[in-house]
């Protein structure tokens, strides 16, 4: 009975800290996206499962509050890493010297010219992966994907990270830019349609479309305040629970028109369900992702028991991502695919464990002690990366929001890419435009802008 107490009395902490954002956006925009993310995904599952006793998703077993307070009790444990992690962010920066007014300018003009190169790069080498997959002849992308990869060796992995790369520029490039008042609302309402549409309808992926979606709050947020955030979040409600129920019509993709798949979606939220009908409850669960906190919580109860620990091997992968597995067949894969297979083995099904499940799997009931420590040092690493990119805020903070759904190497090595990106393109465009510079690199460029 006490870890449920506990787990309510935290879920209740974290939900006043949302309410107090605007001071936590000062200890670490990197870290702040860590934290919506655990909000994210955490808040409402946990909650439900508190208050019902009981959650399922179609590929695994229910789980039910019986026999959880273990699972619970370590989730408490990785939830006080999580303000451990903010407790020394706010430490080291208070004790960081100002650093001296920066000489260098920055220039927007280029920035938007890297954006725009970022955009067309990112079409031409998703539709020509699209092509070399053989999705545009038939097919759905995820069962294709692995085929690629297998054909295309390290020059597919590459051109697949370089994808999320391009998309993590693009996402807070719209942002920086719109919040500096460089492209018009109606351009960043155009490349977001585009890029949300052609991911959903080509690539079934909507992980992009939650990163437009954070990024604009986070915008709404600072730009317009409190209540014009709680009034969009109103209004985009049934969107949201839209692309919820797109999970279920995804496997559509490439047998029937965009047209179809509309109707499907509007057949199964349609008819005549009230506000807590099982169809509405689990359409709003799968806005928040709940499936992964299922997962999460098994994995808790099996690694180390019936699972056998990882040792830090899907952490590995950061550093040996690019070698071939033809070279190397045992290579360290994501911690989804492996606990996809864990749990649905020979299904290529991938599954999330969250941050929390990916570092128990790894390390057990020793990853506690050692997880803030080390989620200090990946939040250390990804703002060392950025920092090469002039306007990283909103980078930043996707790359700490997505850190906590997405497996830790992918997200290190996306960040990397995306800097590696931009220096290229930077070098491009600066040397056959030589743009003028306007205006100084400011100190905290999330802040309201007043001009």
């Amino acid at each position: 009975m006490l870890p449920r107490i506990l787990i309510v009395i935290v879920l209740l902490l974290l939900l006043i800290g949302m309410a107090n954002s605007r001071r936590l956006l000062r200890i670490d925009l990197t870290a702040y996206g860590l934290f919506l993310g655990a909000f994210y995904f955490l808040f409402v599952p946990a909650l439900l499962f508190l208050f019902t006793g009981t959650l399922s998703i179609p590929l695994l077993a229910r789980i039910d509050m019986a026999d959880q307070d273990a699972n619970l009790a370590i989730l408490i444990a990785y939830l006080l890493g999580l303000g451990a992690i903010f407790l020394i962010s706010g430490i080291v920066k208070s004790r960081m010297r100002p650093r001296p007014e920066q000489k260098k300018q920055l220039v927007l003009s280029a920035e938007w010219m890297i954006y725009v190169v970022s955009i067309l790069a990112y079409f031409a080498l998703s539709i020509f992966i699209l092509r070399a997959s053989g999705v545009t002849s038939g097919g759905h992308w995820y069962l294709a994907k692995a085929d690629y990869l297998e054909a295309a060796g390290t020059l597919g992995v590459i051109s697949l990270y370089s994808i999320w790369g391009l998309r993590l520029l693009i996402v807070s490039f719209t942002f920086e830019l719109l919040s500096r008042k460089t492209i018009s609302y109606t351009f960043a309402l155009v490349v977001t349609t585009a890029v949300c549409l052609y991911e959903l309808l080509y690539v079934g992926n909507r992980i992009v479309v939650l990163m437009f979606g954070m990024a604009g709050l986070m915008y709404i947020f600072v730009q317009h305040g409190r209540r014009a955030l709680v009034l969009t979040l109103l209004a985009i409600l049934p969107l949201a629970l839209g692309l919820a129920v797109y999970q279920d019509v995804r496997y559509m993709l490439f047998s029937a028109t965009p047209l179809r798949m509309l109707e499907a979606i509007f057949n199964i939220l349609g008819g005549r369900h009230s506000a807590f009908s099982d169809v509405f409850t689990s359409s709003f669960l799968k806005v928040f992702e709940h499936a992964d906190f299922v997962v999460m919580l098994n994995v808790f109860g099996m690694a180390g028991s019936t699972l056998e620990l990882l040792n830090g091997s899907t952490l590995l992968k950061t550093i040996v991502w690019f070698i071939p597995r033809s070279l190397w067949p045992g290579k360290p894969e994501s911690i989804t695919v492996v606990v996809g297979q864990l749990f649905l083995p020979g299904s290529r099904v991938s599954l999330v464990p969250l941050v929390f499940g990916e570092f128990h799997l790894n390390f057990g009931i020793l990853g506690i002690l050692f997880f803030p420590f080390f989620l200090f040092l990946v939040l250390s690493l990804i703002k060392a990366v950025t920092r090469r990119i002039p306007l990283h805020n909103y980078l930043n903070f996707l790359a700490g929001f997505l850190l906590f759904r997405l497996p830790i190497s992918d997200i290190l090595i996306a960040v990397i890419m995306a800097a590696l990106i931009y220096q290229g393109f930077g070098f491009a465009v600066r040397r056959i435009w030589r743009p003028v510079p306007y205006e100084p690199l400011p100190r905290y460029a999330l802040k309201k802008q007043t001009s």
